[in-house]
């Protein structure tokens, strides 16, 4: 089974592409604290598609804390003809944990009070109260 769960922060703001045959692709780099040394952060990259990918280019910014889950990829590529590898995970979920920071000049699309947002691969976004969470 391939399947990975990491929450994160954004350590720059996403980047949006669009394919050649129009397909949407985001790239975020999500930097993840270590649970043995909380010293180490590793900043892994994320690759989301379609309409996650608008969602996640139209509504993250550099250093909003989010979760995701998805499979580890890797791929390879060559460059000045050497093979290079790269590791990635491909998300199918992403969860919007809070909100990105407001500016002095800028007020909040969220009103006063703030609700975290998943955003999956379908079409549908789920919102959920405190309540919902069993714990």
């Amino acid at each position: 089974m391939n399947k990975v769960t990491l929450v994160g922060r954004l350590s720059k703001d996403p980047d949006v592409k669009t394919t050649p045959n129009g397909k949407s692709v985001t790239t975020l780099s999500v930097a993840v604290a270590r649970n043995h040394n909380k010293d180490m952060t590793d900043f892994l990259r994320v690759i989301t598609w379609e309409q996650l990918a608008d969602n996640c280019g139209k509504y993250l910014v550099n250093g909003q804390r989010v979760a995701v889950e998805g499979e580890i990829q890797i791929r390879q590529y060559e460059k000045d003809g050497q093979k290079r590898y790269i590791t990635e995970i491909v998300a199918d979920r992403v969860e919007f944990l809070d909100r990105p920071a407001q500016t002095a000049a800028s007020a909040s699309p969220y009103g006063q009070s703030y609700q975290p947002t998943i955003f999956t691969e379908g079409p549908e976004s789920q919102v959920f109260d405190d309540e919902d969470i069993p714990f």
